[in-house]
Order: structure tokens, then C-alpha cells, then sequence
């Protein structure tokens, strides 16, 4: 008994559901030998892929056609299910929202964070040195650290100083700030 085309049938089970492709597929291997014995190789090959073309059209209809009412029947359910338990389902879309809105927000704060001096070729070797104090934590440093941290660890070949906030400095008996 000779066998269909392999790609028409890789076409026909990709098309058909599970539950269907063991029978249809073997109904039509059964009349494709048929047709075999009755005609030549090529009329065989036209009728099968006849076969073929026309049941797409029914398949994807069928397909479409069902999925689509499966999701209105869905839909119809979610909206009554949410007018009769109102008050569960605004704290419930309300709890969503909320948490979806605190993790785009903490994701975006981290990604901000691995972002820092990224422009840089060679971000790998720059530190960000923060200072805290009493009146808390910042990144203002004293004038004097850049030097001492170069004294005492050879590691570090260049620095620099970063102060956000103006130094009073005095020169003399004039005081400014700076």
C-alpha cells in the first residue's frame, strides 16, 4: 500500500486537533490506496492534495469559529461573576494594580541603578565612594579624602572630588563659600 505525500501530511496534522488527526489522517490513507490501485501516481497526488486544500477552509473556520466562543462565553462569565461580587473584585483589580504599579516602579529604580556611568569605556574600574554622617547618607565627600585614599591604597590611580553642597572656606579673615 503505498503512503501519501510527507508534506501534505506534516500540513494535515499541524491543522487538525489532536483528538481528530489519528482518524482523519488514516480514513485518508485508506482512499489514497485506493485511489492507487485504481489510477496512476499522479492523479493520486492531484485528488490527495484536492482533499487537502479543500479542508483548510472548514478547519481554520471551525478553529476560529469555536475560540472565538469559548472567549465571549469566558467574557460573559467574568462580567457577571464580577456585578455580583463587586466589592471582592475592586479590592482584587485594586491589590493588581497596585502591586503591578510598586514592581514597574522598583524595576525601573534598579535598572536606574545598573545604569549608573554605564557611558563610560571603562565603567568597571569607577566607584562611587558615599559618605554618611549625622545628617545621613550622600555622596559629598570631604576635599581631603581623594588624597588619603590614594596614600593608603595603591589600587586607586586617579579620583576626584564630588561635593553637591557649597564649603565654607575661609582665607585670611574673609569667609566664603565655595
Amino acid at each position: 500500500m503505498r503512503t501519501p505525500p510527507r508534506f501534505s501530511e506534516w500540513i494535515l496534522y499541524h491543522l487538525l486537533e489532536k483528538e481528530e488527526r489519528e482518524f482523519i489522517i488514516g480514513d485518508l490513507k485508506e482512499i489514497y490506496g485506493q485511489v492507487w490501485d485504481s489510477s496512476g501516481n499522479l492523479k493520486e497526488k492531484i485528488w490527495y492534495w484536492g482533499q487537502i486544500i479543500r479542508s483548510i477552509r472548514p478547519f481554520l473556520y471551525n478553529l476560529i469559529y469555536w475560540r472565538v466562543c469559548m472567549f465571549t462565553n469566558y467574557l460573559k462569565l467574568a462580567i457577571r461573576h464580577l456585578r455580583r461580587h463587586w466589592g471582592y473584585s475592586l479590592i482584587n483589580i485594586l491589590g493588581l494594580a497596585i502591586g503591578m504599579a510598586c514592581c514597574i516602579l522598583i524595576f525601573l529604580w534598579v535598572q536606574h541603578e545598573l545604569s549608573y556611568n554605564r557611558f563610560h569605556e571603562k565603567a568597571d574600574d569607577l566607584y562611587l565612594i558615599t559618605v554618611s554622617g549625622d545628617q545621613g547618607t550622600g555622596t559629598s565627600s570631604p576635599w581631603a579624602l581623594v588624597p588619603t585614599l590614594k596614600n593608603d591604597f595603591p589600587e586607586i590611580l586617579k579620583g576626584s572630588w564630588y561635593g553637591v553642597f557649597p564649603l565654607l572656606t575661609r582665607y585670611e579673615n574673609k569667609s566664603f563659600f565655595e
